[in-house]
């Protein structure tokens, strides 16, 4: 689980900055997910189960979470 990409704002064709972000309109209403700064992910056993746990942020797109990986004894 991992990617490469730096960024993934909008382009300003124009040179005036928007106040829209790609995500709110790509993938949020698709329902996919973004988490970003994870670190030792490739130290995981390949089975294992990952754990995500959201603050609950009422009409918020975002929110810190708490990670946590599910691994066998």
């Amino acid at each position: 689980m991992g990617s490469d990409t730096i960024a993934c704002d909008q382009a300003v064709a124009d040179g005036k900055a928007s106040f829209s972000y790609g995500h709110e309109i790509y993938w949020l209403p698709n329902k996919i997910l973004m988490m970003e700064s994870l670190i030792n992910l490739d130290d995981l056993p390949f089975f294992s189960y990952f754990i995500a746990l959201p603050l609950k942020i009422k009409n918020g797109s975002g929110s810190p979470i708490r990670p946590i990986a599910l691994v066998e004894a």
